[in-house]
């Protein structure tokens, strides 16, 4: 509902279909680790903090399995496996749980209500404690969510907003040119450089593909293959591939450089070893 006015503004015809929760969210009082009965969501956003919880909940209650963006998939999902068949009745996680994972979780607890965002630390949005405290309760059953004894408080006026899912409408949105020009290096960056159509609209700048072709386009093994359109579309393809670690290191341009001279020397053919 927060993006309602601005979807209507980009297609006036849009048909929005929209569905209640049919389980209420409330707010309870803050508890301890200790305190926290089973069927609980820990969330935190350090990696540090992640395992520390797990480790006192593990002491103390038995168990705990932990969720956090990094972990492979199949991690993950033996992590979630445990929880759902309740081989343990605590999970703790970062706001990932909130993005696609549907849970059988009773109660949602913040250890903190902030995160890296990959650029600062920064307090988690109204928003985003709503998205991620929503995933307390399902269907029918209702659910809770709260804070423990580290997390800073929450003020009655954004713990009424949550439980009543009433938000701020969203007032711009990003965005970025979607039809790339590939008849040069200059010529695509460009295309990623033109400005937006309506005032609604922030251009993106320096996002994680854009970064790594402009740093691709300047080493000397790579710009040599760079005066065919059809390799510079490879390019950035290859620097579309996301940098999972969120690191951005050499060694994340030293893969991408690798896997485009690759493609590039073996006709666009990757064998099933990579």
């Amino acid at each position: 509902s927060t993006i309602e006015n601005l979807l209507r503004q980009l297609f006036p015809k849009i048909k929005i279909e929209k569905r209640d929760r049919l389980s209420k969210l409330s707010y309870t009082k803050r508890q301890t680790i200790s305190k926290l009965k089973p069927r609980t969501a820990v969330i935190a956003f350090n990696i540090n903090d992640i395992y520390s919880i797990a480790e006192k909940l593990r002491s103390q209650k038995g168990g705990a399995a932990v969720v956090l963006g990094a972990l492979s998939p199949r991690t993950r999902n033996y992590q979630v496996e445990m929880y759902e068949k309740q081989n343990v009745d605590y999970i703790v996680a970062t706001d990932a749980i909130g993005m696609g994972l549907n849970l059988n979780i009773k109660h949602v607890a913040f250890s903190s209500l902030k995160k890296f965002d990959g650029n600062i630390n920064r307090n988690l949005k109204l928003t985003e404690i709503a998205q991620i405290a929503g995933r307390a309760g399902r269907y029918n059953n209702d659910g809770t969510f709260g804070l423990t004894s580290q997390a800073p408080n929450i003020d009655p006026v954004s713990i009424e907003s949550i439980e009543n899912n009433i938000f701020d409408s969203i007032k711009k949105i990003y965005w970025r040119n979607s039809e790339i020009n590939y008849t040069s290096i200059k010529a695509l960056v460009n295309s990623l450089d033109k400005n937006p159509p309506s005032n609604f609209f922030i251009k993106k700048k320096n996002a994680e593909d854009e970064k790594s072709f402009k740093s691709l386009i300047n080493d000397d093994e790579i710009i040599k293959y760079l005066k065919d359109k059809d390799n510079i579309k490879i390019l950035w393809d290859v620097c579309k591939i996301p940098d999972f670690q969120k690191l951005m290191t050499e060694s994340y341009f030293e893969f991408l450089k690798k896997l485009f001279i690759y493609l590039i020397k073996n006709n666009n053919f990757l064998p099933d070893q990579w």
